[in-house]
């Protein structure tokens, strides 16, 4: 069976935003070179002014479509109509996790947990004092940088409890758990000491030695 073709609209209602994209993309385009900025912006204005005159709906029709409403403040609306499948659904959740502008994306690695103070793998353990620490300054540090508000900050952890204590102190819109973000199990070897894994088994210390990024530990020998 065929899938019928998917129409995919956005509208933007944000003017602001609108200023945005036309004052980084069109302005810089062949289009527009030479031309005085607000004769410009005139231009562009009145295009889309004629363009709404004609303009049909998807509503109107029983088509497969998914239209994306941009509003103020980046809030988002989602029309969906007669997705089905395994393809259109995907394409479908890729749409509603793209964004209109670029946005800054931060890395943290987790503050001092308590395996990492006694070198042990894996494990779910809490963050020591000095873990603890790191978590208030990493939470300050982030309230300092401007292209981050809380009400737009959205912050990712794996489902451990050292990630989670790390960014308790950031604040934000909302937090989401992954559980794809968790460190790779430590199989048999799991909450051992490394020198414990040196002592009884010398070959799979020797195996991660050599390749530490694509070496796995078993469930068993």
């Amino acid at each position: 069976m065929i899938n019928p073709p998917i129409w995919i609209e956005m509208r933007v209602k944000d003017m602001e935003l609108i200023m945005k994209r036309f004052d980084k993309n069109k302005l810089q385009s062949m289009e527009y070179l030479g031309y005085d900025m607000e004769k410009a912006k005139a231009e562009h204005f009145k295009r889309i002014t004629y363009q709404q005159a004609s303009y049909d709906p998807l509503e109107n029709d029983p088509y497969v479509y998914c239209i994306v409403e941009i509003g103020e403040g980046d809030n988002k609306r989602y029309l969906v109509n007669n997705i089905r499948g395994y393809l259109p659904t995907t394409i479908i959740s890729f749409l509603m996790n793209l964004h209109p502008e670029a946005r800054p994306i931060y890395f943290s690695r987790h503050g001092q947990s308590l395996y990492n103070l006694e070198d042990r793998i894996g494990g779910d353990p809490c963050l020591t004092e000095y873990g603890l620490q790191y978590a208030q300054k990493l939470g300050q540090r982030v309230s300092e940088l401007h292209e981050l508000p809380p009400d737009r900050l959205v912050v990712w952890t794996s489902c451990l409890k050292r990630t989670q204590q790390t960014a308790q102190f950031i604040h934000c819109k909302h937090r989401v758990r992954w559980q794809a973000l968790n460190e790779i199990g430590g199989g048999m070897c799991e909450d051992i000491t490394y020198k414990e894994m040196e002592e009884r088994y010398p070959e799979l210390s020797e195996l991660r030695r050599r390749d530490k990024l694509y070496f796995r530990y078993p469930q068993y020998l």
